[in-house]
């Protein structure tokens, strides 16, 4: 069987909870878009843009919050996310 070769992207994009425990392996299966939400899948079926998107997108969630509370509970998550965008897209913590 032949080793699959996991972009550096997809491997930093695990390292982000929401991406990884959330968007991919509930929403994106939910809605039929993965079977699974494995790393291997989503290295095959998700260019670096749509992973890029995808983290802006929980990132702009993020950002919405309206009470400081809600950011305050969800530090870790916004953390991760940033630091995924500051090394892929900084542009879009601008």
């Amino acid at each position: 069987m032949k080793k699959i070769k996991i972009r550096q992207i997809v491997k930093d994009a695990f390292k982000v909870d929401e991406l990884k425990d959330f968007q991919w392996a509930r929403v994106d299966v939910e809605d039929g878009h993965l079977d699974t939400g494995s790393i291997e899948e989503v290295n095959e079926k998700y260019d670096d843009a749509r992973i890029i998107l995808d983290a802006d997108s929980r990132y702009s969630i993020y950002m919405s919050h309206d009470h400081e509370e809600d950011i305050q509970e969800c530090a870790n998550d916004l953390r991760q996310v940033k630091r995924f965008l500051a090394k892929w897209a900084p542009e879009r913590l601008q």
